[in-house]
């Protein structure tokens, strides 16, 4: 379905309507952008980051700055799968320095500009770069409070929730379990918009971590098969989540986490 659509668009760009000769070109940027942000989830990380800079170059060409946040988003989110830590940094925050003087001005903005910091949360957080962290989820957390809801814009799903799901990762990033296990018990998902089921899922993938890390491994292994009944494939195809159960399997205690096994076989962790 992805490769039609693919198709589809190039073929649209390469004859566009007379009345708006940018539409197709707009919509060829989002066909890439799906492309993606589908091939990151998928750690197909090279072709995701083909898609992206596709994306951006799309975007550019059809003169539409929101397009352009939103390509750039989905390539920070490539480098950071693929470990680029300084690149997901340098592309989200050179996109959100463009950005500044007009971040206010629509909730799409606004949320393009909040999700930028909130990938650069997490790559400072992996380098344990604890300042820079703090600061850039201080600027989402602005945002967040000036959008005043939980949205989808862009398909970031940012707002609220989903700085404080973001505070639970960076907590796991740096080892602060105990952090990291009180605020993701908190959390509270109902707002986020219904089809975000990969944020929820997110959020039990990180409060697992915080239990795992404090060898709970009863709480840790029942939060990943709630979380893997929530959004399976977003949970199966998830590094973190199959290096936590190889871990989990290190030390594996039958009686209390009978359904370890199963889950790791649903995972592709244990043949």
């Amino acid at each position: 379905m992805l490769a039609s659509l693919v198709n589809a668009a190039e073929m649209a760009e390469r004859e566009p309507g007379p009345n708006n000769p940018h539409e197709a070109v707009s919509v060829l940027s989002e066909a890439y952008q799906i492309a993606a942000k589908t091939l990151t989830k998928a750690s197909q990380t090279d072709l995701a980051w083909i898609a992206a800079e596709r994306a951006l170059a799309a975007a550019r060409r059809a003169e539409m700055p929101l397009l352009v946040v939103g390509s750039a988003y989905q390539l920070g989110l490539v480098f950071l799968r693929a470990g680029s830590l300084d690149e997901a940094k340098h592309v989200s925050l050179d996109a959100a320095e463009a950005l500044a003087d007009r971040r206010f001005e629509s909730p799409e903005l606004t949320s393009g500009w909040g999700a930028l910091h909130l990938t650069a949360v997490i790559a400072a957080a992996r380098q344990d770069e604890r300042v820079e962290a703090d600061e850039f989820l201080n600027r989402a957390e602005v945002a967040a409070e000036r959008l005043g809801e939980d949205r989808n814009d862009l398909w970031t799903a940012f707002g609220p929730t989903n700085v404080r799901i973001h505070a639970v990762s960076v907590a796991a990033e740096l080892g602060d379990a105990g952090e990291a296990v009180r605020l993701g018990e908190s959390i509270d998902v109902s707002g986020l918009p219904p089809g975000l089921k990969s944020r929820r899922a997110t959020l039990l993938v990180e409060l697992a971590r915080g239990y795992a890390q404090r060898r709970m491994d009863a709480a840790a292994v029942n939060t990943l098969v709630n979380a893997d009944t929530l959004a399976p494939e977003a949970v199966r195809a998830n590094v973190f989540v199959h290096e936590m159960l190889r871990e989990l399997l290190k030390r594996e205690h039958k009686a209390t986490t009978p359904q370890l096994r199963d889950l790791a076989r649903r995972a592709g962790v244990l043949a």
